[in-house]
Parts: C-alpha cells; structure tokens; sequence
C-alpha cells in the first residue's frame, strides 16, 4: 500500500532539507507504518489512484464503477456529457474574441475580472451538464453550487483566463473537472481551447488525450494520446508560472512580492518562465508532452477547477505536489487531486523536475 506519487519523491528529498513530516507509507520504498487501523484510505494501487480497504494486513480496492445498461462504463458516460459541454462553452467564447473591451468587465472580490460571456459561456455547459446528470451538482466559479447530492460533483470553469481573453490572447481555456467525494479526490478532467479546437481529456486510469474537435459541428477530427515530456531540464526548458504578482486567499497570505521576486530568481538560471494565463493550459502542455516543456507551478488558485488538469498530467506520465499554506507560512504536504485541500500545486514531467521546483519553492518562503 503507498501513498499516491508526489510525496513518493518529496519525501526522500525533501524531508531531511526542510523538516517535512509526510503521512504514513508516503515514500515509494516504504510501507505503511505498523499499527495502521483498518479502514478505507485513499492509495495507489498498481500505479493509478484507487480507494482501498485495509482488513487484517489484506488491501481490497473499492474503486469498481459499476456499468451502465449499454454496456459503456460510468466514466465513459461522464467523459462524453464534460467534452460537449465544454465544447457548447467553447463556441460561446469563440464566437466573442476581440468582441469586448476591458471595460466592459467586472472585477470580482478576488480581483479577478468578469465578463457577461463568462456567464454565457458558464450557462452552456451547466445546461449540457444537467441534461446528461441532473441530480449531479456543479459547482461554477461564477454561480457556485448548483442543487444536487450524491457521489460526484462537477466542477466548471466556463473561461480561465478572462484577462487574456479580454485582450484578445488565445490562451483561455474552459475547464470541467470530475470530483469523487468519497475519495476526495479528481477523477477526470476535460480542458478546451477555443480558438484551436484542442480538447484535452484524462480520466483516473485511462490516459490523457488530445483530441481536435471541429467547432462549428463538434465532431472528432483526431485523437491522439499524451505523454509528459521525459527530458532532463535545461535553461530552454518551459516552466509555466501564472502569478506575477502577491496573492492571498481569504485572509491568509500564499506569496508576497518578496516571495515571488525570491521564485523568479531562483528559477530563472536553470529554466524559462512563461505565463499564459490558464492553469487549464499550462496543466495540459505540461501532460501534452512538448519538447521541453517541464512543469508548471500554480500559486494563485481561484477555485477547485483551476487545478482540475492535476489529473492529466498524472495519467500523461507526469508527477506532482501540492501544498497549503498555514497561518504561520509554513507549507503543509497535501494530496494533489483533492483541490479543496491546497493551496498551491507544482506539476512536473519527472521526480527530478519536481524536486527542483518543489525546492525553489521553499527556498523562496525562506
């Protein structure tokens, strides 16, 4: 029984270094300690995300999606429903480019800016959501929680990154995560790219792939699958970093200036910084596997679906870690597909890259 793969890593690395404490079981050579109770624990189990129960020494996964009359799996079913409604949010977006000024958006709370084709284009894939799973909740970033119980939510970013949206930037993406709350954990993720038609999709044990969709009738023009990049890092290595800037959520402060002055520098000798202004995108390059593109480092989370491409990177063959800040600055190991529990994510193509990055990071807080 191990704990899942990024702390498989930051343990060994990292722990001696920084005085990390990680939970039971957490490095890739070591098992559980003794005296673990019984019950059900999330796990990995022959390498993918499983829930399993620990009985007397014995482990039993739990993770069995059960069929559907048709014969296709669960996962299958939700996978169809999350790319039509990303791609009927896609076209809402597609067909606005450059159609808006900066001022005709809101800005939020969070200082964030809102636009009515955020709503639109929000109100379109909640609509295609609820047709196919009308008692599954979705949780929208611009309308919150909708009516519903149950096993699963959705979680549904309609366009991350209005910024570059509003300056007429093809970066934006749209982002439908699948959450398990049982596990507590990301399930399956569809990432769309209106202005190229790309649709990135990775569900827990099947792969991350890209398609190309036509966006005028929304069938499939090709697929093919992702793999993490696998080279060493280089000084023309990419690492995608979208904040440039102080961020805090609620009243707890993630980085200040300083910190993030402290990043940029500790980064910059070793690789290239660049910053598209879509977690949804950077997660998906780093699973598309580009030459040299190596990971990417997410400290400005405005919600659970800004992290939602966790799982496309993992099954591209990729690796992770994330982290909440505490209330003395001090930064806490959590599990990488459970986004309500951190606060900063770090994406990479192999452990080396994690490490590195995951050691920036923490030098920076210094």
């Amino acid at each position: 029984m191990r704990m899942t793969d990024y702390i498989q890593a930051v343990k060994r690395d990292l722990r001696d270094q920084h005085g990390f404490t990680p939970c039971p079981g957490s490095s890739k050579d070591e098992l559980l300690f003794d005296n673990v109770p019984d019950g059900e624990y999330p796990m990995t189990i022959n390498g993918r995300l499983d829930y399993g129960r620990l009985d007397n020494g014995s482990i039993h996964s739990l993770l069995q999606f059960q069929r559907t009359k048709n014969g296709g799996g669960v996962m299958e079913e939700f996978e169809k429903a999350m790319i039509e409604a990303v791609w009927f949010s896609m076209r809402v977006i597609r067909d606005n480019i450059l159609g808006l000024k900066v001022k005709e958006a809101q800005t939020k709370g969070d200082g964030s800016l809102l636009t009515r084709v955020d709503l639109e284009s929000e109100q379109a894939g909640f609509r295609v959501l609820q047709e196919h799973f009308p008692g599954i909740p979705v949780l929208r970033e611009e309308s919150g929680l909708s009516k519903g119980s149950g096993r699963w939510v959705f979680l549904y970013d309609p366009i991350d990154g209005t910024r570059p949206f509003l300056s007429g930037t093809s970066t934006s993406t749209v982002i439908c995560a699948l959450y398990d709350r049982q596990i507590g954990a990301i399930m399956g993720v569809v990432i769309g790219d209106p202005s190229y038609g790309r649709v990135w999709s990775a569900f827990n044990g099947a792969g991350c792939k890209l398609s190309v969709l036509d966006m005028a009738s929304g069938s499939l023009l090709r697929s093919d699958n992702c793999l993490a990049w696998q080279g060493d890092l280089q000084h023309k290595s990419l690492v995608l970093y979208e904040c440039s800037h102080a961020f805090s959520r609620g009243n707890r402060q993630i980085l200040t200036d300083e910190n993030v002055r402290k990043l940029h520098s500790l980064l910059q000798p070793t690789v290239t910084l660049q910053n598209y202004g879509s977690n949804g995108l950077h997660h998906a390059l780093v699973a598309n596997g580009a030459d040299f593109v190596g990971g990417a480092i997410t400290v400005a989370m405005g919600g659970p679906w800004d992290c939602g491409g966790v799982i496309a990177v993992l099954e591209a063959g990729g690796i992770c870690a994330a982290f909440r800040m505490t209330y003395d600055r001090q930064l806490e190991p959590r599990e990488p597909l459970d986004p309500f529990s951190y606060d900063i994510l770090v994406v990479a193509n192999k452990p080396d890259t994690l490490l590195f990055l995951c050691d920036c990071l923490l030098k920076c807080l210094r």
